[in-house]
């Protein structure tokens, strides 16, 4: 099911001083529970309350200090206890503490008519000359130093901050004149990388995006630049203010007089911009916000002559912005600077002209359910948990089973947990499952059917996934792997109305064979499963599932990745540079449309083994912190990407707009980077091991004979044997690149032929890597997806 654009933002209330005033620089708290306000006019500091179940504010008070007025730009410190802001007129910074109420007092300021240590040994004392009309700042991410610039003296000023008075010293000084151009012409807006390691600045006046280094002491090098008509840049004209998308991979700079913002791709690896596309977004754009989601769904440009907010969907893999459908015109009289709760769910502009601040809320999105399962439960029975799959779910989304709301969990967007209390599952019937997501917008999904059962009367079955996800037509059979709930030995499944072999392994697992021809060529399809001997006449049939959308792609064209699991699954924080096997489905080795693993959204070095497994390196900075980490595969159109270099952040040529990507998530910190898998000889006191860091299998004697319960299969180097305990194997050659499929052929004597047959089928396709073991007098066989197929 695709992701939805980005909410709509609907104008919920002005929130206006007496006397009104002209608002010019504006920020929100880190906790959310404050909003700044400076006054273009005069020297106040508007201080408003947020309510913090409404988002609405309401004026408190003001601060001030003599003397510094005109104020354009406001910061908090990353924990909440200091603020910064800064005065046009005044020529310089304000310090302000903040108390545990909110409270402001004055701590300082520095003004370009101060004077600073410029020298040591001796000490040497310097008189400031930046920040003359003090117009934008910055806090980089380590709270470390301010970024200020000076418009009328056509200056930078870098700052270093005391994180424990929160006073200010100037580090240095950048002006006009930098590589022999004049490129800080009316320097406005600048904004520090997330990774802290650069900086950039609009030139308003030289109509120049110019990019700094930044070292570890703040201190700031010249990179390089881009103006306007030159190099096919045509989207700077008077560029005011920037921002950057959280991942850091891009830059968007609005340009008053182009009526456009301009995009820039940013190699994380070292900082450099490369101009991607011009957008035409309105009259007069001046600030830019993305929203604080790891994704910058959505982007926010505040259109001062337009009197209105355009709100745009951001693609994070290309960067490029879409309009957000359905969103109408936004009144805000003179917006010019925007700021967004933590949430995203309340953005605040502030007015020049309608001389207040302007509170926008999100139209939450109408739930959509794509399943549930269990789809039935037996009268009598229980409590038991629900799963509910979809998107546009919400912290607040409730599951209801016909007028009840349920005990609800939220998982994430895209899936809910609810418990339907035994007293629910008392008698026989069917019912409603929906889920409900509370105003502003939101609302009810369409109903799921739910069955409450006999204790005689099969499950209805209930679909979660399928691996692949999509297929690509051939003319050998494919088989797919279906999870779900209630199958049963009668389970068949359909596409469309067309039946496929269906082999039952377990009441949550199908293996579906679909033959050549049986399927149209390209296009989606609806996919089910039914527990009588037909396709369900209905959605509502109580023998059959709901249907679960399943797609063909072209011939011509490589079918959608998929990721089924790490090996690895998880690694250990600060361990070394290694490579991480994924694998899944449909991966492809083209010229045309090369696979390459991302991780954090960032091209890793990426060798694609065959179509279910791929190896992309995984850097020691990677690793450096634990957590949940995005990794995904994407099928990059127009040629082969370039791969990062090793221990770097990123960087390479961006895939199309047209990209096919797959996703998951991978967790550090659970296993040792040395972690041994042991492989099996054919007993006789050996074994076989192998470490994460060595490509040659070493042969261990003296050892107690391997233990047949488990036979893994991984990439192994040099080993030529390594094999189960007591099994035989006929057909498994090693490959010459060193990749052992496990489980080619595993025959023991004395199996029935349909099972040899059965493994000769699911090993002769997708299934290349397969367990084998012993619990007693059972044999098993495992794939990938880590599900029992078979017991004998």
């Amino acid at each position: 099911m695709p992701q939805p654009d980005p909410e709509r933002l609907l104008l919920s209330a002005t929130s206006q001083e007496l006397p009104q005033a002209q608002i010019m620089g504006m920020a929100l708290s880190p906790d959310g529970a404050q909003l700044l306000a400076g006054h273009w006019g005069d020297e106040k500091l508007a201080v408003y309350e947020v309510n913090p179940s409404s988002g609405g504010i309401s004026f408190d008070t003001h601060f001030s200090q003599p003397g510094m007025g005109t104020i354009t730009g406001v910061r908090y410190s990353s924990d909440g206890k200091f603020v910064y802001y800064t005065s046009y007129s005044g020529d310089g910074v304000v310090i302000a503490s903040r108390a545990d109420d909110g409270a402001l007092s004055y701590v300082g300021r520095i003004t370009s008519d101060g004077t600073f240590i410029c020298g040591v040994n001796p000490i040497k004392i310097c008189a400031n000359d930046t920040m003359g009309g003090a117009r934008a700042l910055d806090i980089s991410p380590d709270d470390q130093n301010l970024y200020v610039t000076g418009t009328l003296d056509d200056s930078l000023t870098v700052l270093t901050r005391n994180a424990t008075d929160g006073k200010l010293r100037i580090t240095q000084e950048l002006t006009k004149t930098i590589d022999g151009r004049d490129l800080l012409d009316g320097p406005f807006g600048v904004i520090v990388s997330p990774d802290g390691q650069n900086v950039y600045v609009a030139g308003s006046a030289s109509d120049t995006v110019v990019a700094f280094s930044r070292n570890s002491e703040g201190r700031l090098r010249y990179l390089n630049h881009h103006k306007d008509e030159e190099n096919g840049v045509t989207g700077l004209n008077r560029p005011i203010e920037l921002t950057i998308s959280p991942d850091g991979k891009f830059l968007y700079v609005a340009s008053l007089d182009d009526d456009a913002v301009q995009i820039f791709a940013r190699n994380p690896s070292d900082g450099y911009l490369t101009p991607l596309e011009k957008v035409d977004v309105g009259d007069g754009p001046y600030h830019l916000l993305t929203s604080n989601d790891a994704d910058g769904a959505r982007l926010l440009v505040a259109l001062w002559y337009g009197d209105d907010v355009k709100v745009f969907s951001r693609d994070r893999t290309t960067g490029l912005l879409s309009a957000v459908e359905g969103q109408g015109p936004i009144a805000t009289d003179g917006a010019v600077y925007l700021a967004s709760s933590a949430d995203d769910q309340n953005v605040y502009a502030a007015l020049y002209d309608g001389q207040g601040v302007a509170q926008l809320r999100a139209l939450k999105h109408a739930p959509l359910v794509q399943n549930i399962a269990p789809a039935s439960a037996t009268a009598g029975g229980g409590d038991i948990t629900l799963t509910v799959n979809g998107t546009r779910f919400y912290p607040g989304s409730l599951v209801r089973l016909g007028d009840t709301n349920l005990a609800t969990t939220f998982v994430n967007a895209r899936r809910l947990e609810a418990i339907v209390p035994a007293a629910q599952l008392a008698s026989v019937g069917t019912a409603n499952i929906t889920v409900r997501t509370p105003t502003p917008g939101g609302g009810d999904s369409a109903a799921q059917s739910f069955t409450i059962t006999a204790a005689n009367e099969a499950p209805v079955p209930a679909i979660e996934s399928i691996a692949p996800p999509e297929i690509v037509p051939s003319a050998v059979p494919i088989e797919l792997t279906v999870t779900g709930s209630g199958f049963t030995a009668q389970s068949v499944a359909f596409v469309n109305s067309t039946p496929l072999t269906t082999l039952y392994l377990d009441e949550t697992t199908l293996l579906v064979t679909i033959e050549p021809g049986q399927i149209p060529e390209a296009g989606p399809l609806a996919f089910t499963v039914s527990n009588a001997s037909q396709a369900p006449i209905s959605l509502q049939a109580e023998t059959g599932s709901q249907p679960v959308r399943f797609a063909v792609a072209p011939s011509n064209a490589p079918a959608l990745p998929a990721i089924s699991n790490f090996a690895p699954g998880s690694l250990m924080v600060g361990s070394a540079e290694q490579w991480l096997t994924v694998k899944g489905h449909n991966f492809s080795a083209r010229p045309d449309a090369l696979s390459v693993a991302y991780w954090q959204g960032e091209t890793r070095e990426t060798t694609v083994l065959d179509a279910n497994t791929l190896q992309m390196l995984v850097s020691a900075a990677d690793l450096a912190s634990a957590g949940l980490y995005a990794v995904s595969v994407v099928h990059a159109g127009g040629g082969q990407l370039s791969a990062t270099k090793p221990g770097g952040a990123g960087g390479g040529h961006q895939p199309s707009s047209t990209a096919r990507r797959a996703g998951a998530e991978l967790s550090p910190g659970l296993r040792t980077a040395d972690q041994r898998l042991r492989l099996c000889s054919g007993g006789g006191g050996r074994s076989w091991w192998r470490s994460e860091n060595d490509n040659l299998c070493e042969r261990i004697r003296g050892q107690r004979p391997c233990q047949p319960d488990r036979l893994a299969a991984r990439r192994i180097g040099a080993c030529a044997q390594p094999w189960q305990c007591g099994l035989e194997r006929t057909g498994a050659a090693r490959p010459a690149d060193g990749v052992f499929a496990a489980c080619a052929t595993v025959i023991r004597r004395g199996w029935q032929s349909a099972v040899a047959a059965l493994l000769r089928r699911l090993t002769a396709s997708h299934y290349s890597f397969c367990l084998a073991a012993r619990r007693g007098s059972t044999w098993l066989c495992r794939h990938s997806v880590n599900r029992w197929l078979l017991s004998y």
